[in-house]
């Protein structure tokens, strides 16, 4: 079907308009759904209409599919509009009309304070440079000394472990924007204090949080 054909199947059928809701990227077009409308939302099933518009909205809209860790993809709606005139000497055309979000993954930084017990506060000073870990990963200590390591202190280090690991993976930012969504990855550690802070009891840490933020489209 050529352009012609496509608008005089479009008056035929009286169509309104014709939309299509869509994601993509990851480097891929994800979900392409297409709905005909005409005269009051009533809809229209006409295969010949959408495989046209399956094939030339590529050449009409522009769709950004590449991610790069940063932009993810985006997701809306194209609207298509029959732009008819009234001068029978001149072809009508149709009109693409797109409007998308996009998602971004942003990075959140907190610096929080986790409560720990007088002997795991000096532990930590006596012996540990910095502490780290994150998604899918257990807490990792780094030493600020060579020493022996006691059942003892074995000990000590699994409980700090488990109360920093238990803290950071369920923390949940209360500033994020309003928009967007906490994803499952976070790192933390405590690199940006040396030598590791506290307040009182409380150690410092940084965790950084991956959420994911949407943006309306704007052309590129």
């Amino acid at each position: 079907m050529e352009l012609k054909e496509a608008i005089a199947r479009w008056k035929e059928l009286n169509v309104d308009r014709v939309v299509l809701t869509f994601n993509c990227g990851g480097d891929s077009m994800g979900d392409m759904n297409w709905e005909v409308f005409g005269a009051n939302n009533q809809r229209i099933e006409d295969k010949d209409l959408i495989s046209y518009f399956d094939r030339e909205v590529f050449n009409c809209v522009d769709f950004y599919v590449n991610s790069d860790g940063h932009y993810i993809g985006e997701s809306g709606t194209v609207t298509i509009e029959l732009e008819d005139y009234e001068d029978d000497d001149i072809e009508g055309d149709f009109a693409y009309n797109k409007e998308a979000y996009s998602d971004y993954s942003e990075s959140h930084v907190s610096t929080v304070l986790i409560e720990l017990e007088d002997k795991e506060v000096v532990y930590i000073k006596e012996y540990v440079r910095d502490i780290n870990g994150g998604y899918d990963e257990s807490v990792n200590f780094n030493y600020s000394k060579d020493f022996i390591m006691t059942d003892e202190m074995i000990e000590l280090e699994a409980s700090i472990a488990e109360k920093i690991g238990d803290f950071t993976s369920q923390y949940m930012p209360d500033d994020i924007e309003e928009d967007g969504h906490l994803e499952d990855w976070y790192s933390f550690n405590t690199d940006d204090f040396d030598p590791i802070e506290f307040e009182g009891n409380s150690i410092k840490v940084t965790i950084n949080n991956s959420v994911t933020v949407q943006r309306y489209s704007e052309e590129w």
